[in-house]
């Protein structure tokens, strides 16, 4: 089994936020007739190029079953045709491009398992938010917001996204890319825009949110998820104002199934914030579904292969994977989807202004 991600580039939290979870499974768990899930890591250091050779060495490797990872759309995105080709096994802990499953889809490939919700769940949560928040401080029939998005394929995606969600919430938008300043200060002072929503990673809205804060823009800014890593919190301080993020899991403090997990983490990263550990339940859970399926091969087969493993992931869509789970439940559509991903809402906690307070 290879877990791989980002381990020591810019997103290397969701990378060993993502392993942390997997290896705390995995050690729990026993297949049966002398069987079990050995797991390997491999950092692809965030690098699409370096993502490829990954791929192609270990989808070289009959005896890697299934591969979770990668740490973002983009690298997913590199490897796809590699693990396509090969017929491996793909679970999606992090990528939330629908282009994805798209492809897999359109290639004949149906190889993947995404427990995350794809883009458009996010923008329409957004949306929603966008709405509710323009409404209630906007009383008048106007409801403006301005889209900024980076130019990486993430965040164009899903700058694309919210614009189609907004439009079914008869929000009236502008939009333009964090590439273009010029673009950015001139929409900053001509469009009166009653909230801004930043699509993209971190680096770029952290650098975003301060730029806006020191014109004393006192607009609520909307973050999405790609800013959900504690590297964000560098940006932030007294001066950040009304912020918003999205993220695709809920508060998983009170979830009692992810306390254990949480627990153990703590005991050797006792700093480690909530945005450095909100992807380990997704990673622990792509080991249960993983056991699930081996031991359902194992109740009639003597071995696990890939060709089994994904025979069974395609003939148990559409049914929910529930029990054990931490998130869950998991119910994947035809494409490999997880049509019961929600996103939620959290608010910079301006008290100490390094941590997200649940919001909705």
């Amino acid at each position: 089994m290879l877990v791989v991600g980002d381990y020591s580039g810019n997103y290397s939290g969701i990378g060993n936020s993502v392993a942390l979870g997997a290896d705390f499974v995995a050690d729990k768990i026993k297949l049966g007739r002398g069987k079990e899930l050995i797991i390997h890591r491999e950092d692809d250091k965030g690098d699409d190029i370096k993502a490829r050779k990954i791929a192609l060495k270990f989808s070289l490797q009959s005896s890697v079953i299934a591969v979770i990872g990668h740490s973002s759309s983009g690298n997913t995105l590199s490897t796809l045709d590699i693990y396509g080709t090969f017929k491996v096994p793909l679970f999606l802990p992090v990528a939330t491009n629908p282009q994805i499953t798209q492809v897999s889809s359109e290639k004949k490939w149906d190889n993947i398992y995404r427990l995350v919700p794809i883009d458009n769940f996010q923008a329409a949560k957004i949306a929603e938010f966008t709405k509710k928040k323009i409404s209630n401080q906007n009383k008048q029939s106007k409801k403006s917001a301005l889209i900024i998005h980076d130019e990486t394929t993430y965040g164009i995606n899903l700058g694309e996204s919210l614009e189609k969600a907004l439009s079914n919430q008869e929000v009236v938008f502008s939009s333009i890319s964090n590439s273009d300043y010029s673009q950015i200060n001139k929409s900053l002072e001509e469009i009166d825009s009653d909230v801004i929503i930043f699509a993209g990673y971190y680096e770029e809205g952290g650098k975003l949110v301060s730029d806006i804060r020191k014109r004393e823009i006192k607009k609520p800014i909307i973050l999405t998820d790609g800013c959900f890593v504690s590297k964000i919190f560098d940006y932030l301080g007294p001066d950040s104002g009304e912020l918003y993020i999205s993220f695709l899991a809920p508060d998983i403090s009170k979830i009692e199934k992810v306390t254990p997990l949480i627990s153990k983490i703590r005991l050797s990263e006792p700093d480690a914030k909530f945005s450095d550990l909100a992807y380990a339940p997704f990673g622990a859970d792509s080991i249960r579904i993983i056991h699930e399926l081996s031991k359902k091969i194992l109740s009639e087969k003597s071995s696990i292969t890939r060709k089994e493993l994904l025979k069974c992931m395609n003939n148990e869509k559409n049914r929910n994977f529930d029990k054990n789970m931490m998130i869950g439940p998991y119910n994947f559509n035809l494409d490999g989807d997880n049509i019961m991903g929600r996103n939620y809402i959290y608010k910079l906690n301006t008290n100490n202004f390094n941590e997200w307070i649940f919001e909705e």
